[in-house]
């Protein structure tokens, strides 16, 4: 799971969803979200980072704030749907 951790990380740098500066000092449990290091708008592009980066697809019971709050949860959610059958629907 420490590469999803480190993927996660890296991504949210790389596709510029938070700079250094927000990251800096973040530990992977580190509020995102309450401690306003991401905003609510920049959810959006963390979720097609996410799943494009990874190629997986994050459902609308998936994007919540407690799965998003910080590079663990986020971490956490990656690891449940890599583990997931795909969904025939």
């Amino acid at each position: 799971m420490d590469d999803v951790f480190a993927t996660v990380r890296q991504l949210l740098v790389d596709e510029h969803v938070l700079g250094l500066n927000a990251l800096t000092g973040a530990e992977d449990d580190t509020p995102l979200l309450d401690s306003g290091r991401m905003k609510s708008v920049t959810v959006i592009r963390v979720v097609a980072a996410l799943e494009a980066r990874l190629q997986v697809r994050l459902g609308p019971d998936e994007i919540t704030p407690e799965n998003l709050q910080s590079i663990s949860s986020m971490a956490r959610l990656l690891e449940r749907k890599r583990h997931r059958p795909a969904s025939t629907a």
